[in-house]
């Protein structure tokens, strides 16, 4: 019994001592639970995270179902195939271009060219094929450079498409562009879903020759036989015609009667019938050409030299002649890939100048026609010379994104600090043996390594990437393996001498070194990581914004404000960009030029105008031209007697110090204008003449003013100075070199223009006009 009791006693007294300890500590526990809990928490996040490795390997993997279906071969077996398929492909196309294309192929144009496709698509099939063959078009059109686009048989009725549909609006966005249209609009039961109608034609005119058109129409009895378009200025113009003229009546006759009734020619026919007319005599020639004596683009069906037509273009009044013969001295080959005669051609008058005609082989581009490529001389078409239109003189550095700004600085400062640029430009600016001009070539050396410099810079910041594709980590990992695939291949051929960092990186993206693969074998694996991000293009604007909400997550979690900033900002951005692309792309203009030419008047020969298109000789031009308007106020009164000599050419004057104090006496009859400006001065000079000024900038004045300037203007040099604006180095080194050339009263070596005297002149133009 004591034993009993004692077991009792030390079960109490256990019970008493557990139950005392948990009352003392009992918020200790629960922090120490919510500590483990956080630790725990952060522990299985960083297990969950997957690696790169795991990532692309994901990529690769396909699912179960898939699997158990058939066996699928590997991804490179698969892009071994495409790429043998794809090379017997072009083999053949290229080989089959070769003997089928007829004329020299188009070369490279000039800013005097205006460059004319005329294409049979055979219907655009915009409900059918999701706009695929739009698609092909546009990419034809951009790849030769098309200003003016005429094709015929778009097969639409334009008037039931939807307002996002219409022509202009799948054709040419992001361009100034200007189109013609004409479809038949009097029969309105054609095709299954009253969408589809048979012929039609169209013109499309973009970029700088789209200025120049000011008018367009159709046929007066709406069939869609033609369009037009006039191209030109006041003085002169040009009418573009596009026509299409239906099959004959023999093919109207073989076919059943349900085709009959949706043929072109059928169409035509009725409506003609009505109006006690013939198909005969409403043809395009005898409309138009009895008023317009122009250009003239024509889709037939019968040869286009021995035709009626053809014989009425050529007789006096017209002088029309095919371009294609009159360039190359011979006839234009089939048309049609089953037929055996010329049935599209481009006519023009005698002062059209065509400089090039080529005929594409079958298959070049959509349809089952051949795609007549014409170059004219624009000034032949539209009285004067086409704007030249040069990339704008811009830097590449992005300042405005901190990423890519500290990437700048860091790779800028590295290569400075291995050239000694610092103790360079002092021991140059601070030598006493160097003369002025010795220090001024020295120093323009020195300029023109340091923009070296910065250009690497901005190359190291801009690449990589992949701008078809949304950014995300499964397209980050698969472009750096396309990326150090590259490398591989690159030091398989030799071209890379020192591999050991390469080595490196293939271990740690489990890629195979150089030394366990060949030139074959990485191009198959870089060919697979191509195919892998088409496969997840459609995904990857899903996995970007995921990417980015856990990325503000994280930085939540590690309390770093200044990234959840910068990265919401990024996600309102894109959003932002998201809903207006879309009206930007239709409704938006495309950024100005900068002056690239001019025609300068001659009064003696007015019509012979010297007119300049290179940069030394605009420059040249355009400061002879303001030098002059500035001299013209040494005619001013402050240019004569007394105030010349009381003020001097350089304002150091006698009189200077009595006009900044107010004390000038005005001689008489002195023009109101020159008083007020005078007072205007001594105002000016009272509030600032107790002000310290320095006509030297700090590091803090240039730090402060390029953080806080707008940076909106398109070729600006100013992002340069925005992004070692926020480096102290960087800062110091350029306020340094600015500050001498200002106190020698210079232009650096890099913003000297080629005009030298000239120094930097803007200049605004009337839109159409160069003349100064």
């Amino acid at each position: 019994m004591s034993s009993k009791s004692s077991r009792s006693r030390q079960h109490q007294t256990y019970s008493c001592d557990s139950h005392s300890s948990l009352s003392s500590s009992s918020r200790y526990h629960s922090q120490s639970r919510a500590g483990r809990w956080r630790n725990s928490k952060k522990r299985f996040l960083d297990k969950a995270k997957p690696s790169h490795k795991e990532l692309f390997q994901a990529s690769r993997r396909r699912s179960r179902r898939e699997r158990s279906r058939a066996p699928i071969p590997k991804v490179k077996e698969v892009a071994q195939e495409d790429v043998d398929q794809q090379e017997d492909y072009l083999e053949a196309m290229l080989d089959s271009q070769e003997d089928d294309s007829y004329g020299l192929p188009p070369p490279p144009k000039d800013h005097d060219t205006l460059r004319l496709i005329l294409n049979n698509v055979h219907g655009l099939k915009l409900f059918t094929d999701g706009g695929e063959r739009v698609g092909r078009i546009e990419t034809t059109r951009k790849n030769f450079h098309a200003d003016i686009y005429c094709c015929v048989e778009n097969w639409l009725q334009w008037d039931m498409a939807s307002s996002e549909q219409q022509f202009e609006d799948i054709f040419g966005i992001g361009e100034e562009r200007y189109s013609s249209v004409a479809f038949n609009r009097n029969d309105r039961l054609s095709g299954r879903d009253g969408k589809t109608q048979p012929g039609g034609t169209s013109i499309l005119v973009t970029g700088r020759a789209s200025g120049f058109a000011s008018m367009k129409g159709m046929d007066d009895e709406s069939l869609g036989q033609w369009c037009y378009i006039r191209l030109g200025t006041e003085q002169q113009a040009t009418w573009l015609c596009c026509a299409y003229n239906p099959p004959s009546s023999t093919r109207y006759v073989r076919r059943n009667a349900r085709h009959r009734s949706y043929t072109v020619y059928s169409q035509r026919r009725r409506h003609l019938r009505v109006s006690e007319q013939t198909v005969s005599s409403h043809l395009p020639a005898n409309i138009f050409l009895s008023s317009w004596s122009s250009s003239y683009w024509n889709g037939r069906r019968k040869d286009v030299y021995s035709d009626a037509l053809a014989v009425r273009l050529g007789e006096d009044d017209l002088l029309m002649a095919c371009q294609f013969q009159k360039i190359n001295d011979e006839k234009l080959p089939n048309s049609h890939e089953t037929g055996r005669k010329p049935l599209m051609a481009v006519f023009a008058t005698e002062g059209v100048v065509c400089t090039n005609a080529y005929a594409g082989s079958h298959g070049a581009s959509v349809g089952d026609h051949r795609l007549l490529i014409y170059d004219f001389h624009a000034p032949s078409i539209l009285g004067t010379h086409l704007p030249h239109m040069p990339r704008p003189p811009g830097r590449g550095v992005r300042s405005k994104i901190p990423r890519l700004r500290n990437q700048y600085n860091r790779r800028v400062n590295e290569l400075n600090q291995r050239n000694r640029m610092h103790q360079r430009l002092d021991s140059i600016v601070s030598s006493p043996q160097l003369s002025s001009e010795q220090k001024r070539v020295l120093l323009d050396r020195w300029d023109e390594q340091e923009v070296g410099h910065q250009l690497c810079g901005e190359r190291a910041c801009n690449r990589g990437g992949n701008r078809n594709v949304e950014f995300c980590e499964e397209v980050s990992i698969l472009l750096r393996k396309q990326r150090c695939l590259d490398r591989v291949i690159l030091y398989l051929r030799g071209k890379i001498p020192d591999g050991r960092n390469l080595f490196k990186l293939c271990r740690a993206i489990d890629v195979p070194e150089p030394r366990d693969t060949t030139i074959e074998e990485a191009q198959q694996d870089r060919f697979a990581c191509i195919k892998l991000i088409e496969e997840i293009r459609d995904d990857a604007p899903i996995l970007r914004e995921r990417m980015l909400r856990k990325r503000v997550a994280a930085a939540h979690r590690r309390g770093d404000d200044e990234s959840v900033v910068e990265i919401n900002r990024i996600i309102k951005k894109e959003a932002r960009k998201k809903k207006f692309r879309v009206l930007k792309l239709k409704m938006g203009r495309p950024r100005a030029a900068p002056l690239c030419e001019v025609k300068v008047p001659d009064e003696e020969f007015p019509e012979f105008a010297p007119h300049y298109t290179e940069r030394a000789d605009v420059e040249l031009e355009t400061g002879d031209c303001i030098r002059t308007r500035y001299q013209l106020g040494l005619r001013s009164a402050l240019a004569s007697e007394p105030f010349l000599s009381d003020i001097g050419h350089l304002g150091d004057g006698p009189a200077v110090q009595q006009i900044l104090q107010g004390t000038y006496l005005f001689p008489p009859d002195t023009p109101p204008a020159i008083e007020s400006l005078f007072q205007e001065a001594a105002k000016l000079y009272s509030a600032t003449k107790d002000m310290d000024f320095s006509p030297y900038i700090t590091v803090e004045e240039y730090q402060y003013w390029w953080r806080h300037c707008r940076l909106d203007t398109q070729s600006s040099f100013s992002n340069i100075h925005c992004c070692a604006a926020h480096d102290d180095d960087l800062s110091a080194l350029q306020v340094a070199y600015s500050s001498w050339m200002a106190s020698k009263e210079v232009a650096p070596h890099s913003h000297r223009t080629p005009a030298k005297g000239n120094g930097d002149c803007l200049c605004q133009q009337t839109a159409g006009d160069m003349s100064l």
